[in-house]
């Protein structure tokens, strides 16, 4: 769960504008970029390293139920590429054209990122999160 703006009861004289607990509403990730991966298609890499639990990105959408997904799912080719996540609750995000940047993290069999459900002022949000500490131009 994010602080709300301003409104922070832990904010301090060393953060006067509030706590570092509101990095979706503010937007602040580190830098990151779309490149080619040799076998993968799409991939995404950090342009700085971060530490563990760093909040890498948001992961944007467009909000369908999973019968609007299988039906998506039904219509595909299988050449095409799918940025599909389930938010609980009976609802899946679609990130193939309504999405950020974080749907090209690719899968892992040993990731360094996870995707993380928010809460920010009561809407739920998801975010791609470090496992582990990442080093600069490492793949996401």
């Amino acid at each position: 769960m994010e602080c709300p703006l301003g409104r922070c009861l832990a904010a301090s004289l060393d953060a006067p504008d509030g706590c570092g607990n509101c990095r979706l509403q503010k937007h602040q990730f580190p830098e990151i970029e779309v490149f080619e991966t040799a076998s993968r298609g799409h991939g995404l890499r950090l342009k700085q390293s971060v530490s563990q639990g760093t909040m890498v990105a948001e992961y944007l959408g467009e909000v369908i139920t999973p019968e609007e997904c299988l039906n998506r799912m039904q219509q595909m080719d299988a050449s095409d590429d799918f940025y599909f996540a389930s938010l609980g609750g009976g609802l899946v995000l679609d990130a193939l054209n309504m999405g950020s940047e974080a749907r090209f993290a690719n899968h892992s069999c040993e990731p360094n990122a996870e995707l993380q459900k928010w809460s920010v002022l009561g809407e739920w949000h998801i975010a791609l999160v470090t496992t582990r500490d990442v080093e600069e131009g490492e793949e996401v």
